[in-house]
């Protein structure tokens, strides 16, 4: 999980303001709130995996825009 979150920081602010920090912050948010805890709740991945698919496609038309513009 720590390496996750040092990851997404890094990612979000590698990049200018847009969709990609925001997605970064909001999956960092999403893993830590599905953190084990003492209560005997079932953990809902669904929300997460959503949020880190949006930001692949994020990433991806990001990546794309830039050979473009080279």
């Amino acid at each position: 999980m720590d390496r996750a979150t040092q990851l997404l920081t890094h990612i979000a602010r590698s990049v200018p303001d847009g969709p990609i920090p925001n997605l970064c912050m909001q999956a960092i948010s999403e893993a830590s709130a599905l953190r084990p805890s003492p209560l005997p709740l079932n953990a809902d991945y669904s929300k997460l995996n959503r949020i880190l698919w949006r930001l692949r496609i994020a990433l991806q038309q990001a990546i794309s825009e830039g050979k473009q513009r080279s």
